[in-house]
């Protein structure tokens, strides 16, 4: 099905909706347009700057001792560069399948206070080869990937994610969801309807912004991620760190047991 979209600067309308599917190419495709992913975490719109500083104030608290990150659909690696300044992470390995953002990652972690490495795979793939390879890290962050996966994929990623930490690891989940009792189309009317304050953006940013939500947003509610991270195996208790005033942006922190 082919997903036709009208855009302006007030308001989108959709006349197709797909469903979703595993397919990198097309998910990852909007990051060829660096414009708009910079926009959105220059002017925080999807909260990018608390999530970061919550996880920051975690892991100093938290992990005293050296520790190794693995973080799933880095981006630009800038939020999780945000989020270990100053911590004792002693080695990052940023996956993503967008190339564009791994020219940027590169161009970023450079001048990072830590060594790292970057990987061009997708993320459900090489977490899951590095799950079946006996492969461990300390800290694993996913953020705003996993909504792009079929319910069965995601149930799939928690639980490689859960294999690849060791005990006492530390799962930030940090992505999109639905509040309870709505619908996708809920969702995409209220989130779109929302995206209008994202100003200043250009029109064609905007439309490029707005074709990706509405073809590759698929959130599921605070039930389903608990569900999900309990099944794999996670501790889920006091799971929920940060939350917007609007309840879309989440952040988690799961733990693979023995960290209190």
């Amino acid at each position: 099905m082919q997903l036709q979209i009208v855009a302006t600067a007030s308001r989108p309308s959709v006349h197709a909706l797909t469903t979703p599917q595993h397919d990198v190419a097309a998910a990852t495709r909007w990051f060829a347009q660096w414009n708009c992913y910079r926009a959105i975490v220059d002017h925080d719109w999807m909260s990018h700057a608390a999530i970061a500083a919550t996880i920051r104030g975690r892991l100093l608290g938290e992990r005293r001792m050296p520790f190794r990150v693995l973080d799933l659909g880095c981006g630009d690696a800038d939020p999780a560069i945000r989020a270990l300044e100053g911590t004792a992470v002693v080695s990052y390995t940023g996956v993503d399948a967008a190339p564009a953002a791994l020219v940027e990652a590169r161009q970023r972690l450079a001048a990072a206070s830590f060594p790292a490495d970057l990987v061009a795979a997708d993320a459900i793939a090489e977490v899951a080869a590095r799950a079946d390879r006996g492969s461990t890290t300390d800290v694993v962050l996913a953020g705003y990937l996993v909504h792009h996966f079929t319910p069965d994929l995601k149930r799939r990623f928690f639980t490689d994610c859960r294999r690849v930490l060791a005990p006492g690891g530390e799962f930030y989940f940090n992505d999109i969801h639905r509040l309870p009792g709505t619908t996708r189309d809920d969702y995409l009317a209220a989130y779109v309807d929302g995206m209008r304050g994202w100003q200043p953006m250009e029109p064609e940013a905007f439309a490029a912004t707005c074709e990706h939500v509405l073809a590759h947003d698929f959130p599921e509610t605070e039930e389903f991620t608990m569900r999900a991270a309990a099944d794999a195996g996670f501790d889920v208790s006091a799971a929920l760190l940060f939350a917007d005033p609007a309840g879309f942006h989440r952040l988690y922190r799961f733990v693979a047991g023995g960290l209190a």
